[in-house]
């Protein structure tokens, strides 16, 4: 199977337990730093597109905001439940079906890691207005402290991902790839590792025991970064979510042709020149739901 075949395979299962399979899943305060970044939409110009919308959460959120809102996947089995509230499209993200300059906005959660980055991105440029948002939301690392056993958990639990990412990872491939980054948003959610195991219906149970092991055994300095912790039977750890908000730097020329004006799209890529700050911050709370914090890059 192809990636494409194997992501509809692995989550066309997973219809009827998605939406409750993981706290993040329909968190608040996670669905509002993603609003927030966003802001209302002017006049004529609220036209968002949720990029591999499953069951359409954040689509969802986002019409509730104001926005028209049009999603696409490649999972038929979600787009049955996401049509229920927004306009949605089956379809490849790499390919996508719509003329350039379309959309005001464009959002991503927790789905990045899942295709070819770089291809979307140019994707997504193109069907956004210049000057267009673009908002990524995804879980990542604190820091270089935990990075290694976090990526190795990611690389275990998602058995088709593609590319794994750190913030600064991000940054430079947004840069290099039509989009600046404006800011970000920092959101800590409190997950049940024996939840999300739970319903993470594509692993065999020795590789969910491996996974569930690699927290337990985790070095001191890790249990402490993601405040891990064993309730009962059941273990809880933080989970550290980015959600950069980004703008589209493809700029619309026009050029006279036989006295008309015929519009060019010209994607252009910000090199960053100095050192990128990493932001990072541990939560204090005693088992925290989520806490939200802002960034500057």
């Amino acid at each position: 199977m192809n990636q494409e075949e194997r992501i509809r395979c692995q989550f066309g299962k997973r219809k009827d337990t998605f939406n409750k399979s993981a706290q993040w899943m329909e968190n608040k305060e996670l669905i509002n730093a993603h609003l927030e970044l966003a802001g209302k939409p002017k006049k004529d110009q609220g036209h968002c597109l949720d990029v591999c919308c499953g069951t359409g959460i954040m689509g969802t959120a986002f019409k509730r905001h104001g926005w028209n809102v049009k999603g696409i996947d490649l999972t038929p089995e979600f787009l049955e439940i996401a049509s229920q509230n927004i306009e949605t499209t089956l379809g490849n993200v790499e390919k996508m079906p719509y003329k350039n300059n379309s959309f005001n906005i464009a959002i991503i959660r927790q789905s990045y890691k899942l295709i070819n980055g770089p291809n979307v991105l140019k994707e997504i440029s193109r069907i956004l207005k210049p000057k267009g948002k673009f908002i990524l939301g995804q879980s990542i690392s604190f820091s270089e402290k935990d990075e290694v056993l976090y990526r190795k958990i990611q690389e275990a639990r998602h058995i088709n991902m593609m590319c794994y990412y750190t913030h600064d990872e991000f940054i430079k491939e947004l840069e290099q790839n039509a989009f600046s980054v404006l800011t970000y948003k920092q959101v800590v959610v409190r997950e049940s590792v024996d939840h999300w195991l739970k319903y993470a219906l594509s692993l065999s149970d020795e590789q969910k025991l491996e996974i569930k092991n690699f927290i337990l055994l985790a070095p001191q300095e890790y249990k402490e970064i993601h405040e891990v912790e064993l309730i009962g039977d059941e273990l809880f750890e933080n989970w550290n979510w980015h959600i950069y908000l980004c703008e589209n730097q493809k700029k619309l020329m026009f050029i006279d042709r036989a006295s008309r004006r015929i519009p060019l799209t010209i994607a252009v890529s910000r090199i960053v020149s100095k050192p990128l700050s990493r932001f990072t911050k541990s939560v204090s709370s005693a088992n925290p739901s989520s806490v939200a914090v802002d960034g500057k890059v």
